[in-house]
Order: structure tokens, then sequence, then C-alpha cells
């Protein structure tokens, strides 16, 4: 479970990933899927990103190959494609 901050409704994303050179974080929102780049902070990718409460559908890219998160669990989209699903609170 990702938790959002009360303010901003904003929820943070980290990966703990040394060796990847570029990081981007895929998210499916009301059918709607976008691309989030994410910054390095020395072995840790992050990003924050302004979420509803409810589950949200992503994965990672990771140096142009797409996974899922593997703290969050995996799951399946409606067309078979693996993913991550975040109940965002």
């Amino acid at each position: 479970m990702y938790s959002r901050a009360p303010e901003s409704r904003e929820t943070q994303f980290q990966f703990r990933l040394p060796e990847a050179k570029d990081v981007n974080l895929i998210g499916d929102l009301m059918g709607k899927r976008w691309r989030r780049p994410m910054e390095r902070c020395r072995d840790i990718w992050e990003t924050t990103v302004d979420l509803p409460m409810g589950w949200f559908v992503y994965a990672v890219e990771i140096d142009g190959r797409l996974t899922w998160d593997r703290d969050a669990g995996k799951a399946r989209t409606a067309d078979g494609e693996t993913c991550s699903l975040a109940c965002i609170n």
C-alpha cells in the first residue's frame, strides 16, 4: 500500500536500482497510459505522482525493459500485460 501526502495528494514511488541507467514509472489511470521519468538519488530512483485514492495499475521501465514492482506484487491487465497493482490511500 502506498500513502499519499494529505496536503498535496502526491504519492511517492521509490525503487532501489543501483545498476540502472534510466528508470520510468509507467501508469494507467482511468484508461489513460502515461510515462513518468524517475530521478536518481544515489542508488534510489524516485518520483511523485498526483493520484486519487483507490487502485493504481503501473509498471517500471528499467533501461528500456518493462517489469513489475516486486514489492507490490504481480498482476495482469485485461489484455494480458504484466503489471503491478497498488492501493493508494
